[in-house]
């Protein structure tokens, strides 16, 4: 081969492994991944609106990839997440031990949303996704504004842009909103994942996080325990008991608030102020438990709350309780939360604990049972049940909540991790359009501890038991949340103004519930509408 020839072939095979190595990147629907936007392509937005946009990112190398925006606008500010990848299961509608027996799909789902410092993330696979938390400034000019994203790597560049129409409309903050969100806290989890000890200083300041991640989701309830978490598996020291509980020598209860008061305090300090649900009165394992000074020991205790030994066991705490939640304040905040449990048997711990003082409030989490109804403050029902009007209305007129859940055994619209990303606005539609008061979740924090790469539990699907991850660094699905929060303030702000929005109530339709296709269908019409 002559020089010409083989400089040729130098050329062609370095513009191959170029080609090869390339970079490409492009807006993509946030329905569907797969499915680009055209090329300048225009999304709307109210004033003060968060604009969720997903950007896909294609390349065959592993190396830094540079991410720099650019918006002639100082009013709106944007930051760039990376989601990074991590295991999950395909194993929706199953729970318990017909998870910890099925066998499942496993994938890799981007998920938990790392913000982009320095200008550049480092892709772990060849396809990468980067979510761009748009939010646009109250006092924006309304018109377009025009954002370029510029990624470069190994001499690779590509550009991609996007018009962002501001709308002549304004959207409140999302606190100032009525819709109730109850995401369930795990403080002890987190305690657990980052191995310090439960309620030290290091522990609170963890926790202020977890508050100012739950207070942007316009979260309103404080879940408490008596012991440890809400289902107490594990028996720890009495020390890390939310209240600690302990028989003296000569037979009576005393109770330490402080790790609870400063708890509940925290909380308040972020703005989540509404309501206190404090669980363990009727757990699923039935146990109690106190630190007996006799033994220097924890006891264990299995009791019914229908029965002589659970009522000699909790009346002095429900007598003490309420002298101290009076003395704080705090009285008519808090509610004793059920989980699933027996209905006839929470009727009868209702009446035992109104018969301590007949203003205490209970919250329970179920199926709807008509003769529990007039005893449960706060009761969350699943997704696909439907409270007839009637009963609504009166739960309504004694100023008592309804919410909707959904959890580990829905195989339709959910909000695991392999669930689509419609399903947490159509969720919230939903609860909406029933005339409920918001929606509750059972685990807002529950990690594993390989929870960062692998979200795989054996008894629950993928992202049932997390909407965040440690470090601070939120999931997808918690960004979905804020974005259907914002879509009922749109709502809401046309409910002031007398007005409907035109196919809502379409989300009533119970087909959607199974039927992704018709629930993309109808809660794009919607948001298309609150638009217009």
């Amino acid at each position: 081969m002559n020089k010409i020839g083989f400089l040729f072939l130098l050329v062609f095979i370095n513009s191959f492994v170029q080609a090869q190595q390339g970079l490409e990147a492009e807006f993509v629907d946030i329905n569907d991944f797969d499915k680009k936007f055209a090329p300048n392509f225009t999304i709307k937005g109210w004033k003060g609106e968060m604009l969720p946009l997903i950007v896909k990112v294609k390349s065959n190398s592993m190396e830094n990839v540079e991410f720099n925006i650019t918006s002639e606008s100082k009013n709106t500010t944007i930051k760039p997440y990376y989601m990074a990848y991590v295991l999950a299961d395909h194993s929706a509608g199953y729970c318990g031990s017909q998870k910890t027996k099925g066998e499942f799909e496993i994938s890799k789902i981007p998920d938990r949303a790392q913000l982009i410092e320095a200008n550049k993330f480092k892709p772990d696979s060849t396809i990468s996704f980067v979510f761009l938390d748009v939010s646009i400034g109250k006092t924006e000019n309304s018109g377009i504004v025009p954002i370029q994203v510029e990624l470069k790597q190994k001499g690779n560049v590509s550009n991609i842009n996007v018009n962002i129409e501001v709308l002549n409309k304004s959207l409140p903050p999302i606190s100032s909103s009525d819709y109730k969100i109850d995401f369930w806290q795990f403080p002890m989890s987190v305690a657990d994942y980052y191995k310090i000890k439960p309620w030290s200083t290091e522990h609170f300041n963890y926790l202020e996080k977890m508050f100012e991640q739950l207070a942007g989701i316009n979260q309103k309830v404080i879940t408490a325990t008596v012991f440890w978490d809400p289902y107490n598996s594990k028996i720890r020291h009495q020390s890390q008991m939310m209240i600690q509980v302990s028989k003296s020598k000569d037979g009576n209860y005393s109770y330490d608030y402080s790790n609870f008061e400063r708890y509940v305090e925290i909380a308040m300090s972020k703005g989540i102020t509404d309501q206190i649900a404090l669980h363990n009165l009727y757990p699923w394992n039935n146990f109690y438990f106190y630190y007996d000074e006799a033994s220097g020991k924890i006891v264990t205790k299995k009791a019914m709350p229908n029965s002589a030994e659970h009522h000699e066991f909790w009346t002095p705490f429900l007598k003490d309780f309420e002298r101290y939640l009076v003395g704080k304040g705090w009285f008519d905040k808090l509610m004793f939360y059920v989980d699933e449990r027996n209905p006839d048997i929470t009727i009868e711990l209702a009446k035992f604990i109104k018969g301590i003082n007949s203003d205490y409030k209970v919250g329970y989490a179920g199926a709807f049972h008509e003769k529990l109804s007039p005893y449960v403050y706060d009761y969350s029902v699943p997704s696909n049940i439907t409270i007839n009007s009637k009963t609504l209305k009166q739960r309504q007129k004694k100023g008592f909540q309804t919410t909707l859940y959904t959890a580990c055994f829905d195989k339709g619209a959910n909000m695991l991790m392999t669930s689509g990303t419609i399903d947490t606005s159509y969720l919230m539609m939903l609860a909406k359009a029933k005339g409920y008061n918001g929606m509750l979740r059972w685990a807002f924090n529950l990690w594993g501890s390989k929870i960062m790469n692998n979200a795989i539990y054996s008894d629950v699907p993928s992202g049932d038991a997390h909407f965040v991850y440690p470090y601070n660094q939120p999931s997808l699905r918690y960004f979905l949340i804020k974005d259907g929060l914002e879509e009922i303030l749109k709502i809401e702000q046309l409910e002031q103004k007398r007005s409907q929005v035109t196919g809502f109530d379409k989300v009533l339709d119970p087909s959607l519930l199974q039927s992704e296709s018709l629930r993309i269908q109808n809660i794009e019409k919607i948001k298309r509408k609150l638009n217009e």
